[in-house]
């Protein structure tokens, strides 16, 4: 038995020895269905969905006029829907605005490819989700799987703690316990980005660098993380020591590169502005540049002061200029609103919740309201004036629940930023790179808004807590009860309209 390889610090990731690269599969080779962490990680994922599904029957129960298919169009959704039935230059659709080209189109594309078999638009974004959500899940167990081997590698070939497959489950539970785990169901971007992504690293992480660089462009036309994705893998490539056959396929980090910078070309091209996807988010989402400090106190006040800040642009079914997903006002100005949530903008209609009839925004299209708490209804195409997102002070008709999205996004960047410096000390320098940016833009943006479920993208620290709490049985249990609460609670919000992360 070897007790002299070099330290898991030097490769730069979890503890492969430069030059080397463990068998991820060990000796449980073959194919996925004859591979038994494989089927753990899809009956996990199977699970999950029938608790998603039990948790979205009971909400329908609780909503009289509605269909199962509409508690899943909430917010976003609408415009994925719009860029895949219209896409970005037409004008037309119900949710239509100039700060629509915010949403890459990666997934627009391939909800559009999906309706051509199956019909119906949101039943294609649900099985988009389902499917992609299975491949997220065999691609994290075999990753996680991978990282307890090459921790045992890096020790000397001592016990890792637990076992591997042990870990490898234990990190999926991590995932699809995750408190924002509703929108890996939903048709939104996070399980198609997934599904990219985290074959993407364990491609890097065997030093299959094209691999890893396709998969990646691809994820680059889903979110923007993909970028931080390229930079974590570029620190991967020169930290672990590349031979020259490494070198000779570095060639394809410029794919990650070009789809992005592609996508900004084309943005230029249609509407004049090279840096487009960087205005529409400080408009519609008020993502701009903040000290951190100031970033954090507005988080601060939002999560347990007397007034809540927002800004930004439309949102939802009629989401026409101005008006954020929280009632901000046009241009992402920030309003003040004491005692109680924001939500006495002007202008953009869209996803409305409070009590009473409400009126869509200015922008073209249906101006279709989804009520809550209230009697809901249609409003006219194109009428003007002002509405509230939230009716007395309160998020959606949920009373107290006002300042917890805060809190859980403040709790979400602490967790952020103690992985950035757990990773800097244990010098894992990929991780700290792709996770370090996605933390720290968010923590600079104006306040901290959908971390929580920014947080489902981030692999790496899940794997590292999965690892930890190998062979923790009683510890893995209370996590996973713990986090599983607020998911259910989470996910109730979102399909009554609620919430949006």
């Amino acid at each position: 038995m070897t007790t002299s390889q070099p330290s898991a610090s030097a490769s730069g990731t979890v503890g492969v020895p430069p030059g080397r690269a463990p068998d991820p599969a060990g000796t449980d080779r073959g194919r996925w269905w004859r591979r038994r962490t494989d089927r753990l990680a899809l009956s996990v994922w199977a699970g999950s969905r029938v608790v998603m599904l039990a948790i979205s029957l009971a909400a329908l129960a609780s909503q009289n006029g509605t269909s199962w298919l509409n508690l899943w169009q909430r917010w976003d959704w609408d415009r994925y829907l719009t860029i895949a039935e219209y896409g970005y230059t037409s004008g037309k659709g119900p949710a239509y605005d100039t700060n629509i080209v915010a949403f890459f189109p990666g997934y627009p594309v391939l909800l559009r490819t999906v309706h051509l078999v199956v019909r119906d638009w949101v039943v294609s974004g649900l099985l988009i989700s389902l499917v992609a959500g299975a491949v997220a899940c065999v691609a994290l167990a075999r990753l996680t799987e991978f990282e307890w081997r090459a921790r045992r590698a890096a020790s000397g070939g001592e016990t890792a703690g637990g076992e591997p497959g042990r870990a490898a489950v234990t990190a999926v539970l991590l995932l699809v316990a995750a408190p924002a785990a509703v929108f890996l169901a939903a048709g939104y971007t996070e399980s198609l980005f997934l599904a990219l992504a985290i074959p993407a690293w364990l491609a890097g992480r065997q030093r299959r660098w094209v691999l890893a660089c396709v998969l990646t462009a691809l994820a680059c036309t889903v979110r923007i993380d993909g970028a931080f994705e390229a930079a974590g893998l570029a620190v991967m490539f020169l930290v672990g020591r590349p031979r020259a056959r490494d070198w000779a396929r570095s060639p394809a980090f410029a794919l990650p590169l070009a789809a992005v910078v592609g996508y900004f070309a084309y943005l230029r091209d249609i509407t004049g502005d090279g840096l487009a996807w960087f205005h529409a988010e400080a408009q519609g989402w008020s993502r701009r540049l903040t000290n951190p400090v100031t970033a954090f106190r507005t988080s601060w006040d939002n999560a347990f002061g007397s007034g809540y800040r927002s800004g930004g642009g439309g949102f939802g079914r009629g989401g026409g200029a101005g008006g954020h997903r929280f009632g901000g006002g046009p241009g992402g100005r920030v309003h003040r609103n004491p005692g109680g949530f924001p939500g006495a903008g002007a202008g953009g209609g869209g996803q409305a919740t409070g009590t009473g009839p409400q009126t869509g925004g200015t922008g073209p299209g249906t101006g279709l309201s989804h009520s809550v708490g209230g009697s809901g209804g249609t409003a006219p195409a194109g009428s003007g004036g002002t509405f509230s997102a939230f009716s007395g002070g309160r998020l959606g008709g949920v009373g107290s629940f006002d300042p917890w999205p805060f809190r859980l996004d403040i709790l979400a960047v602490a967790a952020g930023l103690a992985f950035i410096g757990w990773a800097a000390f244990r010098r894992r320098w990929a991780e700290l790179v792709y996770v370090g940016i996605a933390v720290v833009s968010l923590a600079t943006s104006t306040f901290y808004m959908s971390v929580a479920r920014e947080a489902l993208l981030w692999w790496p620290p899940l794997i590292a807590f999965a690892l930890w709490l190998s062979g923790r049985r009683w510890l893995t249990g209370l996590v996973l009860a713990g986090s599983g609460v607020v998911m259910v609670g989470i996910t109730w919000l979102f399909l009554t309209g609620s919430w949006a992360g």
